[in-house]
């Protein structure tokens, strides 16, 4: 068993590494339940709420919208090289564990492309989930002032992260 080195945040280690591991487990475990649907449209949509003596804050959501009537909310748009044509045959692959969309399995003449669109799947989320394991991962084995800091800032970023990864996407 290995023994963390700042027991003054242990408690914080630990839900930040349970929280990483979710995460992680949903978006890398392979999972073969997929949905075939038909292509209409990407789009995006923005919502205005009203704020309480502060101004008012935009939601922007990624849609994509099928023939049958589904709409599935997209981390990202996918980088297309192509247009989909309407009607196009598509398969919608989810994650493990939130059932959110991991990517858009395209089939056409050329053969099968995937287009990643988890939120995920964006590069600069990436790598600050990396960092912030990294950063909690330094605090099992030491311990300083400045460790402590970036494990409060890693902390509240694991947190933001999974509570928008599973009530969001």
């Amino acid at each position: 068993m290995i023994k963390i080195k700042n027991s003054q945040f242990r408690v914080l280690i630990i839900i930040n590494l349970l929280l990483a591991l979710l995460i992680f487990a949903d978006y890398l475990i392979p999972f073969n339940h997929t949905e075939e649907e038909k292509f209409s449209s990407f789009y995006r949509t923005v919502k205005e709420t009203p704020g309480f003596k502060s101004k008012s804050s935009s939601e922007y959501k990624n849609i994509l919208e099928c023939k049958t009537g589904n709409l599935y909310n997209l981390g990202k748009f996918p980088d297309l090289q192509y247009e989909l044509s309407d009607g196009q045959n598509i398969h919608i692959v989810k994650t493990f564990i939130f059932s959110s969309v991991k990517s858009i399995n395209v089939v056409n003449e050329k053969g099968n492309q995937i287009l990643e669109v988890s939120f995920l799947s964006i590069q600069i989320v990436q790598i600050l989930l990396l960092i912030s394991v990294l950063i909690t991962f330094l605090n099992i084995f030491f311990t300083n002032g400045f460790l402590d800091f970036a494990l409060a800032l890693a902390s509240i970023f694991l947190y933001t992260l999974t509570l928008v990864y599973i009530f969001y996407f």
